[in-house]
């Protein structure tokens, strides 16, 4: 059975560590260059959102027609 951290968190096997000085000085988005990458790309992104759950069938449609046929079984 796979265990997730939620599911560890709320049988209490884990806890959130939330004493690391690093993270308690330097927020979690400058560590990860989160905030410049949002200052870069942050409107582009607002203007052309990410494809979410049925948006990405006709994407991925587009994309199997396009792939060579490799299946060459009769």
């Amino acid at each position: 059975m796979q265990l997730s951290p939620d599911l560890l968190l709320a049988r209490g096997i884990a806890e959130e560590v939330a004493d690391d000085w690093y993270d308690q000085k330097v927020p979690i988005d400058r560590q990860y260059g989160i905030d410049d990458f949002d200052k870069k790309y942050g409107e582009l992104f607002k203007q052309y959102p990410t494809p979410s759950r049925m948006d990405w069938a006709p994407i991925m449609d587009a994309y199997r027609v396009a792939q060579p046929k490799t299946d060459t079984a009769q």
